[in-house]
């Protein structure tokens, strides 16, 4: 999971350009990233992981950053992965309606 924060882009393209990542780097959850990503490959149940990371990835849109976090009136959090598959659908699960619409009238959504 990535955390991107983009000062006011005038590109989103299912990536953030001039964004900078925020690693997550914590031993527990790089474990249980790891255990999760084994038990999907196992199942080949990707839609299930995505549908975990898209709740996690609203879950740190609504949280509060203020003292932690140095956000833009765009930040958003999403779930992605390499090949960037299903990053539009995953956007429109995390931001509002408005904001989504706003995203694609701006052209930042492929």
């Amino acid at each position: 999971m990535e955390l991107h924060n983009s000062p006011q882009t005038k590109t989103l393209k299912c990536q953030i350009i001039y964004a900078q990542p925020l690693r997550l780097d914590k031993p527990e959850l790089n474990r249980a990233c790891e255990l999760m990503n084994q038990e999907l490959g196992r199942s080949w149940n990707w839609a299930a992981g995505n549908k975990i990371l898209n709740a996690v990835a609203k879950r740190l849109m609504a949280h509060d950053w203020q003292g932690s976090l140095d956000i833009t009136t765009d930040f958003i959090a999403y779930a992605t992965d390499h090949e960037q598959s299903d990053c539009t659908k995953n956007i429109k699960a995390v931001v509002t309606k408005d904001q989504f619409a706003t995203f694609k009238k701006n052209g930042w959504l492929i």
